[in-house]
């Protein structure tokens, strides 16, 4: 509920805490890694999107790249099967495609908000899926 990220381990039928840390300021509504294992994604309820680098080697080594904003509330998220981009699926009927940030290119000395590579689309509703008015 407060934006904490904890990520555990199961060793012996018990949990093992690896990591804790703050993603977001708010509660987080969707994490998920990327296919590969290289990326790990934190989305808050406010619609802030966090991603981090993680390393397969090493269970505690999640590195922050950068931080962006979505246009409305995340309902559904899912990588690319190379891993190389994300879908959103918005409240508002939007998909976005967003590219998963290059590490080598980011310069976050001053924030971790940036402004990534994405598409979109809008997905409307036939007439007969729309809500029926009713008097």
């Amino acid at each position: 509920s407060n934006g904490l990220l904890r990520v555990f381990y199961l060793e012996d039928q018990s949990f093992k805490l690896i990591t804790a840390m703050k993603a977001l300021d708010t509660p987080i509504a969707f994490l998920e890694f990327s296919p590969d294992g290289r990326n790990l994604v934190v989305i808050g309820t406010d619609a802030q999107v966090f991603f981090f680098k993680t390393d397969l080697n090493q269970l505690n080594s999640y590195q922050p790249l950068c931080l962006i904003k979505m246009a409305d509330k995340v309902n559904d998220i899912c990588w690319k099967a190379d891993s190389s981009a994300l879908l959103f699926g918005l409240n508002d009927g939007q998909v976005v495609e967003v590219q998963r940030p290059d590490p080598l290119t980011l310069n976050t000395s001053e924030t971790y908000m940036m402004e990534l590579s994405q598409k979109s689309w809008t997905i409307k509703m036939m007439e007969w899926q729309m809500p029926k008015n009713q008097p």
